[in-house]
């Protein structure tokens, strides 16, 4: 019931497409270092710049809710998902000045941030990375919580019988993008704009690397990768009901619901069953199957959780549930000068496999209670990624399986 139709789809799109849907090159634009006589724009990082498209399986088939038009899982008599014709997803592939007649770079797919698109990939911090540890970066949206989706979600909050217009087709995004990185691995690195620069790929470096609600999804995307068994999750959380009441985010979000739905009893039954519909791709119950029972018996996957303590965005307590639930996922040693985790003995660095590694900026943990945390003194939600440690620690994980210590013996705080 909650795995078997991504698990389905996934199959399926692969068995149609085993080298991964054939890439369309759109567009490409060239960057140099540093303004000179030619008209290209200026990119400390990145040198190139590749748009393009996939056709993939359509899982889906057209339902409206109320005046909004929708999209909801296409199914047979059994009720397993089946093929609805094709879509057109457009992707972003991202390659740094050092590959350029340069060594091998490997590969990573990024998970942009709530309701956003493939082209955070753009955002300076992945182009630092990539030029400084030989790595190309490459995205598309998430379907089912990118921009596109937005009415969806407004929807919703006015009849939550829309919110399976969300659910589903996040099924669909997942499986684009297990899609999306089988297609880089085998073709980016025949590709005319690569080969002409002299670019090399290294296949055997696939990996991942989200935030926000790139690296919430992050968890259950790793879990059912074929190809990616190690991935960052920056900044997470898992169990979005959980998360809501306690992120600042969903304060607009919950007026708009609350209109529809004065009766708190009514909210609280609204957001259960919002939730039934997002255990299917929520990581929740996906952390389970990176190595403790992972999909395909023998190959275990792993994941960086990074969170940043008194984040106003993600309920950072999310990922401590996690690691004492018997899923092998560490919580690594000095965690937190304020406080112990109940139930958890804290792990040594180095340490290979999954762990969480707390990212102090000074914030204070959130008063306890099922509200967003309201003493404003900085969000600490964006500065893990600022930071050439976490480049250090997220670099050396993605390509060992090591998470060390970067911090100094002492935690990740700026003291």
């Amino acid at each position: 019931t909650l795995h078997g139709p991504l698990l389905q789809m996934r199959d399926d799109a692969l068995m149609r497409h085993p080298q991964g849907p054939t890439i369309t090159v759109t567009g490409t634009q060239e960057f140099v270092r540093a303004r000179d006589m030619t008209s290209r724009e200026v990119n400390e990082h990145i040198a190139l710049e590749i748009t393009g498209t996939i056709e993939v399986p359509h899982y889906m088939r057209a339902r409206s809710f109320g005046t909004t038009p929708g999209w909801v899982l296409n199914v047979d008599a059994q009720g397993r998902p089946l093929a609805n014709g094709t879509r057109t997803v457009e992707f972003l592939v991202r390659v740094p000045h050092s590959a350029i007649n340069g060594p091998p770079h490997g590969l990573v797919q990024y998970g942009h941030g709530l309701l956003g698109g493939g082209d955070e990939v753009r955002a300076g911090y992945n182009g630092r990375i990539a030029n400084t540890h030989n790595l190309i970066f490459f995205s598309t949206d998430l379907t089912g919580m990118s921009t596109a989706d937005v009415p969806s979600v407004l929807q919703t909050l006015r009849d939550a019988t829309g919110f399976q217009a969300v659910g589903d087709r996040l099924l669909q995004g997942m499986v684009q993008w297990v899609l999306l990185a089988r297609s880089v691995r085998t073709q980016l690195a025949a590709l005319p704009a690569i080969t002409r620069l002299g670019v090399r790929v290294n296949p055997d470096e696939l990996f991942y690397s989200g935030i926000s609600q790139g690296g919430i999804f992050g968890g259950t995307y790793v879990a059912v990768s074929p190809d990616i068994t190690r991935g960052h999750l920056g900044v997470p959380g898992n169990n979005y009901v959980t998360l809501l009441h306690r992120s600042q985010d969903f304060n607009g979000y919950f007026a708009l619901l609350r209109m529809a739905y004065p009766d708190p009893i009514d909210q609280a039954l609204v957001l259960g069953a919002i939730q039934l519909h997002w255990d299917r791709t929520d990581p929740v119950s996906y952390y389970r199957h990176l190595s403790a029972e992972p999909f395909t018996p023998g190959q275990p996957h792993h994941v960086l959780l990074a969170p940043a303590k008194g984040d106003y965005e993600v309920a950072v307590f999310t990922n401590e549930i996690a690691a004492r639930s018997g899923l092998g996922i560490a919580l690594m040693a000095n965690y937190d000068r304020d406080r112990q985790p109940w139930g958890l003995t804290p792990t040594a660095y180095p340490h290979r496999g999954s762990g969480v590694v707390l990212y102090d900026f000074g914030n204070p943990w959130p008063a306890y209670g099922n509200r967003p945390p309201m003493d404003m003194v900085g969000n600490s939600h964006q500065r893990p990624r600022q930071q050439l440690w976490h480049d250090r620690q997220l670099v050396t994980f993605l390509r060992t399986g090591e998470i060390v210590d970067v911090c100094g013996g002492d935690g990740c705080r700026p003291d």
